[in-house]
């Protein structure tokens, strides 16, 4: 899941939670824009899972050959059976994690191990097999320039609007 937060002096902070407050008692809203924010992420991850070597180290050979024939194709390296993949792209999965209010905006996947841990967490920092090989880490969000300006941008024109409608045009 990502995080975004803002450091400013004590003054600022609190200059800038009663500009949130006096936006939201005039009938503003902050959702939208977290909603937004929400919905780019869940079709900035499709690139994640649609990558062959390169971005990521390879699949090791015998673990290619099982998985070719097991399910057809070695490739994409992030897809198996697609549970994952659906959970982090399509914001209405079952197993996706999409909460949004007025105060910000929660994004992830509930898939489990079969232990029942946070399966992410193993793909995001690698882990060892069960035949004592390391499997290398491959992020699973990898957040763009492009993923970081579209946000910004996102959060700007709510910045916009709040002032506009605290302080007059």
């Amino acid at each position: 899941m990502s995080k975004v937060s803002m450091v400013m002096d004590k003054a600022s902070e609190k200059r800038f939670y009663r500009n949130l407050e006096s936006f939201t008692k005039k009938g503003g809203k902050l959702k939208p824009a977290f909603q937004s924010i929400g919905s780019h992420w869940f079709k900035g991850n499709n690139r994640q899972f649609s990558l062959r070597p390169g971005k990521y180290a390879d699949l090791t050979q015998t673990y290619k050959e099982w998985k070719k024939k097991k399910f057809g194709s070695e490739y994409p390296i992030l897809v198996l059976r697609g549970g994952l993949k659906k959970s982090m792209t399509v914001s209405g999965d079952p197993n996706a994690v999409f909460k949004v209010d007025d105060m910000g905006v929660t994004l992830g996947t509930k898939i489990l191990t079969k232990k029942g841990k946070p399966y992410p967490v193993f793909i995001h920092k690698g882990y060892k097999s069960r035949g004592g090989g390391k499997v290398p880490a491959r992020p699973l969000y990898i957040k763009s320039k492009d993923d970081i300006d579209a946000w910004t941008r996102i959060l700007w024109r709510l910045l916009i609007k709040i002032k506009r409608s605290v302080y007059g045009r």
